[in-house]
């Protein structure tokens, strides 16, 4: 039997019935991710591996769809890897690199790679993978493309990557060891372009996280978004939910609780946002809210009913007050929605906030 030999010994029909099965595995609880990504991309890439030592020109429909398969999970790895810090950082680099080998045009995973080079002030790189992401932001895959707002976005980081690159040239050039060698080279002047970068990078940092609530939105600094989250000085009686990925977390008052998964985060985000007793959220309109890993988008009201109770039921050990999401009832069109009992408050980093749109 395959499910009792190690992954090594499996032969290409072995590993693909046991591909197969973790596909369908992940269908059926696609709400929490708690063992990872990692068996699967494991499998995917012996299944590649496999494939590509076969002369079997009837396998290379099937190896198309593994490479696809393997790139959105080495993806949804790496954006996992990316939210879990520092620790983590390499691999959730090496995962988008990878996905990005695997399909050149995924444009999401090189704008997610440019940000990791960007922070880690390595412009060289962070100009190539923010132009790979501007030139690539349309894609089959719906999850790949770049909205509107992560296009600005990329835009402007890399407009401050080339300027950061300027500078260093400009320093180069003007104490270049060269012109104590020769009497006459081309006259160059030093150009201030280091108040403008300076003016720039704290005006970045300044804008570095969003902050949405049921009235209005704003953009403030990691401290300022961070002072909102903190214990001592929540605001009394207002649900704050502070998303980052998979370590995205929700807090009332004293209380507060991590939600395990980014999926669910999106959820409560959505219902608190977008809907209302005249406009519920549906398996239909909620639809982007949920992880799947196959081609196909399909979810049913069942797994939409399952979701919403574990929000009830995670709101509820929260505090019991946090009864803010109301199921639809006839004549209105069925669904569930943010009842407004509670004013809400959500904080994610700007460049991520294209995740909580509709």
């Amino acid at each position: 039997m395959a499910g009792n030999l190690r992954l090594s010994e499996m032969n290409l029909d072995e590993l693909l019935t046991e591909m197969h099965k973790m596909e369908l595995v992940r269908e059926d609880d696609f709400n929490v991710n708690d063992e990872g990504y990692g068996r699967e991309i494991r499998v995917q890439k012996l299944v590649l591996r496999e494939l590509k030592k076969s002369r079997d020109t009837a396998l290379k429909g099937i190896r198309s769809d593994v490479e696809r398969k393997l790139s959105k999970l080495l993806y949804n790895h790496g954006s996992e890897m990316k939210f879990r810090g520092q620790g983590s950082r390499p691999d959730a680099e090496n995962s988008l690199k990878e996905a990005l080998y695997l399909d050149p045009k995924n444009g999401m995973a090189a704008y997610r790679l440019a940000f990791i080079r960007y922070r880690r002030n390595d412009h060289k790189d962070a100009i190539r993978y923010f132009n790979c992401a501007l030139e690539n932001t349309i894609h089959d895959e719906p999850i790949f493309c770049l909205s509107d707002r992560e296009i600005y976005y990329a835009r402007l980081y890399l407009l401050a990557s080339y300027l950061n690159e300027v500078d260093q040239l400009n320093e180069e050039l003007e104490f270049s060891p060269v012109k104590n060698k020769y009497t006459k080279l081309p006259d160059y002047a030093s150009y201030g372009v280091k108040d403008f970068i300076s003016d720039l990078g704290v005006g970045l940092m300044n804008q570095e996280y969003e902050v949405i609530t049921d009235e209005d939105n704003r953009y403030v600094s990691y401290d300022e978004a961070e002072g909102y989250f903190q214990k001592g000085d929540r605001p009394e009686g207002t649900l704050i939910i502070w998303f980052d990925g998979v370590n995205s977390k929700v807090a009332f008052n004293k209380s507060e609780m991590p939600f395990g998964s980014e999926v669910k985060a999106r959820q409560l985000v959505y219902l608190l946002r977008f809907t209302s007793h005249n406009n519920p959220g549906n398996e239909n309109s909620m639809r982007n809210c949920f992880e799947e890993m196959n081609n196909t988008s399909f979810v049913t009201n069942e797994r939409l009913r399952k979701a919403v109770s574990q929000l009830r039921s995670l709101l509820n050990k929260l505090d019991p007050r946090l009864d803010v999401i109301t199921t639809s009832r006839s004549p209105n069109p069925s669904g569930y929605y943010y009842n407004g009992k509670v004013p809400y408050t959500i904080i994610c980093r700007s460049e991520e906030s294209s995740l909580l749109d509709q």
